[in-house]
Order: C-alpha cells, then structure tokens, then sequence
C-alpha cells in the first residue's frame, strides 16, 4: 500500500437491532505492526438500529520491504 491509503473495517451484526449497538475498537498488532505497517487507533462506533453493518478506516503506512500479506486485528 502507498502512504496515504486506508484499510476497511466492516463490523457486522448477525442481524438488526432495533436499538443503537454501541462499540469501542482498537487495532492491535497481527502481522502488521503500528507504527511501520499502519498507524494504530482506537474509537466509538454506533451501529445504527436497523442496520447490520458499519465500517471505518485505518491509515496504512508505506514501507519499502518485499513481505507477504500483513494483517491488523479489530476488535
């Protein structure tokens, strides 16, 4: 990924809620690392009721190193 690009990240409901469903979310380390690979971050994230699904960006870092697919972990 180049400087200035994100990553998706979709957090899913198994079905609609008919009342607001409140998350708070942090990155943490896979095998991509803070600080080289993305920059970390934390929030508050609503999912609206009636709705299943939300999604939010993390910044990705460049790097110059030839690697294999790297991943980020939400929760």
């Amino acid at each position: 990924m180049t400087e200035g690009s994100t990553a998706t990240v979709t957090l899913s409901l198994s079905a609609a809620s008919a009342l607001p469903v409140a998350v708070d979310y942090a990155t943490r380390d896979g095998t991509a690392l803070a600080g080289s690979d993305y920059t970390a971050k934390t929030g508050h994230i609503t999912i609206t009721p009636g709705l299943t699904s939300i999604s939010f960006t993390v910044p990705t870092l460049q790097d110059t190193l030839d690697e294999v697919e790297e991943t980020s972990f939400s929760r």
